[in-house]
């Protein structure tokens, strides 16, 4: 039982809500690439927000325009609206953040007069550097845990990561993109895992062409389409056919790998076609809609089949909304499981509204569900839609005097038959406290659901002690009651944290998270080191 509490424990705290803000332009540079989502090496503890635009530049070029979709603490996950050339591990990322003038701030909250804020220093990053043949990154981790606890789970996790391209290996525009990461799971064999076991996760290995100037484009090797995101990972083909400057059409076909352990599955199949629609500019407006058809296979008998749609539209980064959803053509046995031909499934809206340089508001609704698929089908309904929840999620921030940012976030997720499940979050935090390029940020955030409850506090405080290197520290306390065992836990935490960039290529991360309580009593290390080609 004990570990089970371990295991809810790590689970309701690995994301904690998180938000800052900051003034002008953040330089970093593009940490990873997932399907069509670009991921910035900067988040919210750098000023970026939800909602703000970015540049990826390559040889001192524009090569894409992202808007950002979803931000953790050090990290932001951006949607292409443009490109000219897929976005390379390395290349550089301008985001364009709320830039607020002193002034309006006054006159907007009606404060008196403050003096102006000195420049909030740009998150730490590789200083720019011009694409070459070979970009990417390798690099060498290791995660750890010393446990304190009678139930022994202490462990040992090398790993080695390998995300590089290759431009130009057969001729102009033909890439070959490999996406790797090798793990070695160690404990002391107390535990009911293995003492020592790989955990080897290959997410691309491919050959890519694209040229601007051309219409075709495709893929071949192990790929991911970036059209339409509930397909995952393709051993096969994805081929591109771009029809006019604002019509693209394309298919994929292929088999679905084994998430577990990276193998290929012949048995599994999966295909489809798609239809993309791009027009407007994002500094002014822009649509982009997407129709596909897709199903999947698994020894010939059906896996699923469905419809799926998606609808992005911003307006001068005052509006950004995001809306996809899938239909399911049910038979055969799909049809006796969920009981009907057609079904609507994983609608997901987000809508986010930036008031003025001082308010945002944003909202959303979805209404993803456990999909019955081949694997699944014997699974009683009564345990497969135990998770099935309507949720809502509706928050704001607003930037106060002296530069300060509060934010209040709130979501519900209903069930018929089964209690609610509520979150609610609260931030105050300034990036500049003390005009010394501190970032200081309290937070507050509480749960309920028919499993758990609790409520955790914490205070994070960074710096940029150096160009290249910053140092940051957060501590906390989490009260939580487990329900189905009756259980109440409190615990108290902290965590150390090093970045830093050695020369233009080299950088080092280092992370020490300390825990003391009554549920979980152990300290966790993760170090990474590596080179950006």
């Amino acid at each position: 039982m004990r570990k089970s509490l371990i295991s809810s424990y790590i689970f309701l705290w690995t994301g904690i809500f998180s938000q800052t803000v900051n003034a002008g332009e953040i330089s970093t540079v593009v940490k990873y690439i997932s399907g069509s989502s670009v991921y910035a090496d900067a988040g919210s503890a750098a000023g970026i927000q939800s909602g703000d635009t970015a540049q990826v530049i390559s040889k001192d070029q524009v090569t894409a325009r992202l808007i950002v979709a979803f931000v953790a603490e050090n990290s932001a996950s951006c949607n292409i609206v443009w490109q000219e050339k897929t976005p390379q591990v390395g290349d550089k990322v301008v985001v364009f953040v709320t830039d607020q003038s002193e002034n309006e701030i006054e006159s907007a909250v009606s404060a008196p007069a403050t003096p102006a804020a000195a420049p909030v220093p740009s998150p730490v990053s590789a200083p720019s550097k011009k694409s070459a043949r070979v970009s990417g990154k390798i690099g060498l981790q290791y995660y750890g845990e010393l446990s304190r606890s009678s139930e022994n789970t202490s462990f040992q996790e090398p790993s080695l990561l390998v995300n590089v391209r290759f431009a130009d290996v057969l001729a102009p525009g033909y890439d070959v993109a490999v996406n790797l990461r090798a793990r070695r799971l160690l404990t002391d064999g107390t535990q009911s895992s293995p003492s020592a076991e790989w955990n080897n996760r290959i997410y691309e290995v491919s050959l890519n062409y694209y040229r601007p100037e051309t219409n075709l484009s495709y893929q071949l090797g192990r790929v991911q389409s970036n059209q339409i995101a509930g397909m995952g990972l393709i051993d096969g083909a994805i081929a591109d056919y771009r029809l006019n400057d604002r019509v693209t059409s394309g298919f994929f076909a292929g088999m679905e790998p084994d998430y577990r352990n990276s193998q290929i599955r012949p048995e599994s199949t999966k295909a489809g076609i798609y239809t993309s629609y791009k027009s407007g500019d994002i500094l002014t407006s822009q649509l982009s809609l997407t129709g596909a058809a897709a199903g999947s296979y698994v020894n010939g008998i059906i896996d699923r089949e469905f419809l799926y749609q998606q609808v992005s539209y911003t307006y001068r980064s005052k509006i950004f909304l995001y809306q996809s959803s899938e239909i399911g053509f049910n038979r055969d046995w799909r049809k006796q499981a969920a009981g009907s031909t057609l079904e609507l499934s994983n609608l997901i809206l987000n809508l986010q509204y930036r008031i003025s340089r001082i308010f945002t508001l944003s909202a959303g609704y979805d209404n993803r569900i456990n999909e019955h698929t081949y694997y699944n089908r014997s699974t009683p309904d009564s345990l497969f839609d135990d998770a099935l929840r309507q949720g809502f999620r509706l928050g704001g921030n607003v930037l106060l005097p002296l530069g300060f940012r509060a934010g209040l976030l709130s979501s519900l997720r209903t069930q018929d038959g089964q209690t609610d499940s509520r979150f609610y979050s609260a931030f105050l935090n300034q990036a500049n406290l003390f005009n010394r390029q501190i970032f200081a940020g309290l937070n507050y955030s509480a749960f309920d659901n028919p499993y758990s409850q609790g409520t955790q506090y914490s205070l994070m405080l960074s710096h940029n002690v150096l160009r290249n290197v910053n140092l940051g520290v957060s501590v906390g306390r989490n009260n939580l009651h487990y329900q189905v065992y009756n259980i109440d836990a409190v615990s108290d935490w902290m965590k150390f944290n090093a970045n830093a960039f050695f020369t233009r290529s080299f950088y080092s991360s280092l992370s020490l998270e300390i825990y003391r309580g009554d549920d979980y009593d152990a300290e966790r290390v993760f170090v990474d080191f590596g080179v950006r080609l």
